[in-house]
């Protein structure tokens, strides 16, 4: 069970990651008819399906089901023996549904608790549930092309300190995502109301000389990077982080003791570790954790869950993606 269970939420992971990734297809697919399903019926959508599965829209032809389709109240969906569907619903819920059978589509499913493999955050359900939706990943600098031109390529990705993520201490470096072709990049660091601090190099990171500016516990503070080719400059999202007091540092470090001292498995307690990270906002230091544990070795079913959560909460669909593949393929073959 241990072992299904790992591959089944993994690869439900996996598709709503490729489904993020992809949102453009997914759109391209939500419009192929002339008039699309009535927003207000829309209950559902397709994630996966395997076998013959067959969609009959209310007062419309029966066809073939495809992944992205919206299904909405009134549809139904017959399956033959040995065929099953996936679908997320607008509740947040991911189903698996299977033959033989047919199943009318309501809203009513949701209160159901029958064949529920996962559950979806708020925000991978207004991507699914909102056709053509893009998350702006960067603004440009005044100086570059509009953003419509701007190739999502060439965008620094900022990976540490995570965006949106509490530190234990200060940082002592800031990293982002080589991006091919910039020769090089200014990074910025704000406080709510004025430039801090900023540096320009080649590499893809730097180091945060110490005494330049003392960082407020509690206080919020944001930071940017541009890549730089000749007059045109390419900047990354904002990164939010924020440094906590030294009382709730130590707090958050004796807890962590404690779920060392009362785990006699260390696997499960690396699980613990990681969620209560996430759970805080300690994107960075999940990473530690895990890192831990597992040292430089490979990692297994889980192991690989947990860095991709984290990547994802980073914002890092692309080594999600790889490490959602990698957990199902070895859940499968455990």
């Amino acid at each position: 069970m241990k072992t299904r269970g790992i591959a089944s939420q993994a690869t439900t992971s996996l598709l709503c990651i490729c489904l993020i990734l992809f949102s453009a297809l997914c759109a391209s697919a939500d419009t192929q008819k002339d008039s699309g399903p009535d927003p207000t019926r829309i209950c559902a959508k397709v994630l996966e399906l395997h076998g013959d599965v067959e969609l009959q829209p209310a007062g419309d032809e029966g066809r073939p089901v495809q992944a992205g389709d919206m299904l909405s109240h009134g549809d139904t969906i017959t399956l033959t023996a040995g065929s099953w569907v996936t679908v997320a619903m607008k509740d947040g819920t991911v189903r698996k549904l299977g033959g033989p059978g047919t199943v009318t589509v309501e809203h009513k499913m949701a209160k159901k608790r029958e064949n529920i493999v996962a559950r979806l955050s708020a925000s991978v359900m207004n991507l699914l549930f909102t056709p053509g939706a893009e998350a702006s990943e960067a603004g440009m600098a005044t100086r570059g092309p509009s953003a419509s031109e701007l190739p999502s390529s060439r965008v620094p990705v900022l990976v540490h300190p995570a965006p949106n993520s509490r530190l234990l201490s200060a940082p002592e470096v800031f990293r982002w995502r080589a991006v091919d072709g910039i020769p090089l990049y200014r990074v910025m660091l704000f406080d709510s109301k004025d430039l801090l601090w900023n540096d320009v190099t080649e590499r893809a990171s730097t180091a945060f000389p110490k005494g330049v500016s003392d960082l407020k516990p509690a206080e919020s503070y944001f930071w940017v990077v541009e890549g730089m080719i000749g007059d045109s400059s390419f900047r990354s999202a904002t990164g939010e982080f924020m440094v906590v007091s030294e009382s709730e540092a130590r707090s958050f470090k004796a807890a962590m003791d404690e779920i060392d001292s009362s785990c006699n498995d260390p696997a499960f307690a690396t699980l613990v570790k990681v969620r209560m990270c996430l759970d805080s906002g300690m994107l960075d230091e999940a990473g530690h954790v895990l890192e831990a544990h597992y040292g430089k070795g490979k990692l297994d079913g889980r192991g690989y869950m947990l860095r991709a959560e984290i990547s994802e909460r980073k914002g890092l669909l692309e080594e999600a993606l790889q490490d959602y593949k990698l957990a199902a393929r070895l859940g499968l073959q455990q």
